[in-house]
């Protein structure tokens, strides 16, 4: 009976130490991957701030107004006339 009783103390004691153990292990795991996330996270926001830059500065290199300007620097005029090439045919003709 004593022998019984000191193995379940013995096998209890050491399920006892082996969870203690793991859960160290996982608090500690957890831990360093929240400073890792962290870090994370930061570069992340860093580079939506600078898609957010290099956006507006998308827009405002192709807005019209600057690629007109930009034309008129280079010495292209706005046309003022047109002309065809050849007539243009009546889609239907009168009967």
């Amino acid at each position: 009976m004593k022998k019984k009783s000191f193995l379940l103390i013995t096998i209890l004691l050491f399920i006892f130490l082996t969870l203690a153990m793991v859960r160290s292990i996982i608090s500690n795991g957890m831990s360093t991957s929240g400073t890792e996330l962290g870090k994370t996270g930061d570069d992340l926001s860093a580079l939506k701030i600078e898609n957010a830059l290099l956006k507006e500065k998308l827009f405002a290199l192709s807005s019209l107004t600057l690629i007109s300007s930009k034309a008129a620097e280079m010495g292209f005029v706005e046309g003022k006339k047109t002309f065809s090439l050849t007539n243009t045919v009546p889609i239907a003709l009168k009967q």
